[in-house]
């Protein structure tokens, strides 16, 4: 039920079925522990959060929590990026120039005010991970929802994550909470279920440019 609330995530909105979680509470912690820290030197950040943790995935869990409590969803400036790529969509030169600034723009906030969307949460994911000797990549693609179906440009970024000898898929934006689109106000909801997600599940409402990253082995 809707009950009068529309709730979307910054580029879309979905709750896969849960998932058996291992338990993490050792990087659950120490991500708690850091909660405001800045993000002016991530390789500190990084350190921080995975330095007494044992395993890689413990490592991933901690950046992950990390980000999802600690980043907001910028949806005024999700909402004026879709504008303005719609007003540039047949400029070429205009749309280069408005993508380019509009990136820049979204790192500077990200750093600044902890506030971002889905491309700069899959930034700083990818950036803490490294930072951590972690292989993380950066997926572009499609957020398939009935308010956003899959038509004109890619709407969404997430990440996939080698850990243990297999990859696995995260999304932070998603993991982070949602916005009720008639006030554009963020609402803080930490979810377990886009943290090492089910390929096949993610698969429902994610599809990457790159096919190969759509179900993994």
């Amino acid at each position: 039920m809707w009950h009068g609330w529309v709730w979307v995530w910054l580029c879309c909105w979905l709750d896969l079925r849960a998932q058996p979680m291992p338990t993490y509470a050792k990087a659950d912690s120490v991500a708690a522990v850091y909660a405001g820290h800045s993000l002016d030197h991530l390789p500190l950040l990084a350190y921080r959060l995975t330095g007494s943790l044992a395993t890689s995935k413990e490592k991933y869990r901690a950046i992950y929590v990390w980000v999802c409590r600690n980043i907001e969803n910028d949806y005024p400036a999700f909402l004026r990026n879709r504008r303005q790529r719609a007003k540039h969509k047949n400029q070429p030169k205009a749309l280069e120039a408005w993508n380019r600034k509009f990136s820049e723009d979204v790192f500077t906030t990200l750093r600044t005010k902890r506030k971002t969307v889905c491309t700069g949460y899959a930034y700083l994911m990818q950036s803490l991970a490294q930072l951590a000797g972690i292989r993380c990549v950066i997926i572009h693609g499609y957020a398939i929802t009935a308010l956003s179906p899959r038509a004109g440009e890619p709407n969404h970024s997430w990440n996939a994550v080698y850990l243990e000898g297999r990859w696995y898929l995260t999304d932070a934006t998603w993991g982070s909470g949602a916005v009720d689109v008639r006030t554009g106000t963020f609402i803080p909801r930490f979810s377990d279920q886009y943290f090492l997600a089910d390929p096949e599940e993610f698969a429902i409402r994610h599809q990457p440019l790159d096919s190969a990253w759509m179900r993994l082995q």
